[in-house]
């Protein structure tokens, strides 16, 4: 049976937080094209849904069309939420498809931005996130509000066009993650701007976008691994596409065809290793071993580093979070076989002043094992942990990773960045 690896991180580094205009009941200037939601009827309600992730089965939410004038900022009704707090998990985003609005035949690389009214009635302010989202209901791109107290708050999200080019086809519509007061909220007026322009950001982008793009361009698609050269080029054009965000990997010409090559050198580095080195992490081809679920898009990002490297190592795998998750899950794409093992061991580097976290566990099927959850102090340098998986068979999982201050469990309000190195298998 093959060894299926996961390991699931949860980082929450610190957030670029802006403020709403709260109080402000002056409409924007600028003229919007359309209104992709004005809630003045039932049926536009039933335009947007609020989709629930796992941790939040027992949370209690509920929708309805206001027309208390009190409450619209615009026409003659609003969406009244009811928000329940969840113990042990978070909400999800509530969604409004592109599909199910009066956009659905504009041009989505010339959105500029989108923008909408909401009235905080709880007794405290609280942080929102606005969002691009994508397939599967994730966030691609992401931009934490804070919604003041008991007033009109206008927030605005500016996009950015190369990110809607490079992600168009996984487009869905935009989203609002309201998750940290119970309470009532009120939200109105929901607009979209059209005029899209490159910022000067997407060009300084653009430019490593074309360079790496030239460099897949001259990659023999038949590579045998045993030329140096070739593998040379391979790991430098692997370093500069992990130098992307990933919401503009997209944009990269020829990325699909890179990617295979780095699937199949990692591969061919790992035969060639004896079948002990399970994910070679340290090599620029190895980001393409880990990917992040759908449930953690736009809040982690993947890297090639050679910031932190072991002795004798070219660099290793970085994990950050924006803190626009709370749980962050990252997948271990590829498999080994446990089977003639003793042990399978790991290395990471925690370069944040608080602790790392974690437990594993081996199942088939079912979860049977769980090991303690432990925690080390950071800045300790590589730190190299090492399990015993003699005579097992099932598969194993990092189930429980954290950075925090709390661990094990609860809402963590965190920074810092993780770095893996090989993850190895012993005789």
């Amino acid at each position: 049976m093959k060894l299926n690896k996961k390991l699931m991180l949860l980082l929450l580094p610190l957030m670029l937080v802006t403020a709403c205009d709260g109080g402000n009941n002056d409409k924007p200037k600028e003229e919007a094209i359309v209104t992709i939601n004005g809630y003045e009827n039932i049926n536009d309600m039933y335009r947007s849904k609020l989709v629930y992730p796992f941790t939040s089965y027992n949370i209690q939410c509920s929708f309805d069309i206001n027309t208390d004038t009190n409450y619209i900022k615009e026409g003659s009704g609003s969406l009244k939420m009811y928000m329940e707090r969840a113990s042990g998990g978070d909400y999800s985003y509530f969604v409004q498809r592109f599909s199910e609005s009066d956009m659905k035949n504009r041009n989505i690389f010339d959105i500029d931005k989108f923008s909408l009214w909401l009235y905080n009635t709880t007794n405290k302010d609280t942080k929102i996130t606005l969002a691009l989202i994508g397939k599967g209901d994730s966030a691609i791109t992401t931009k934490e509000f804070t919604l003041l107290n008991n007033s009109w708050n206008y927030c605005e999200y500016n996009l950015s066009r190369l990110i809607l080019e490079s992600s168009y086809e996984d487009l869905i519509g935009f989203g609002i993650l309201i998750n940290e007061v119970t309470g009532t909220y009120y939200l109105d007026d929901w607009k979209v701007y059209f005029g899209a322009t490159y910022t000067e950001e997407d060009m300084e982008v653009l430019e490593v976008i074309n360079s790496c793009s030239d460099k897949v361009s001259k990659l023999n698609r038949n590579m045998d691994f045993s030329n140096n050269d070739e593998n040379a080029a391979l790991e430098e054009a692997c370093k500069e596409y992990y130098q992307i965000n990933s919401a503009y990997r997209g944009a990269v010409q020829g990325n699909e065809d890179l990617l295979t090559l780095a699937a199949n050198y990692t591969d061919y580095l790992t035969l060639t290793s004896g079948g002990l080195t399970a994910f070679n992490f340290a090599n620029p081809a190895g980001v393409n071993q880990a990917s992040v679920s759908l449930l953690s898009t736009g809040g982690v990002e993947l890297s090639y580093s050679t910031d932190f490297k072991r002795p004798d190592k070219q660099g290793s795998l970085k994990v950050s979070a924006n803190g626009n998750t709370k749980w962050t899950y990252l997948n271990f794409n590829t498999s080994a076989l446990v089977a003639g093992y003793s042990k399978f061991g790991f290395w990471f580097y925690n370069d944040s002043d608080l602790e790392f976290g974690y437990c594993v566990q081996w199942n088939e099927n079912v979860a049977h094992y769980i090991k303690p959850s432990k925690t080390i102090k950071s800045n300790d340098g590589w730190q190299y942990n090492e399990y015993s998986c003699a005579g097992l068979s099932g598969t194993v999982e990092f189930e429980y990773c954290a950075v925090g201050d709390n661990i094990p469990g609860g809402v963590l309000d965190t920074k810092g960045d993780l770095y893996i190195s090989d993850v190895i298998l012993v005789a």
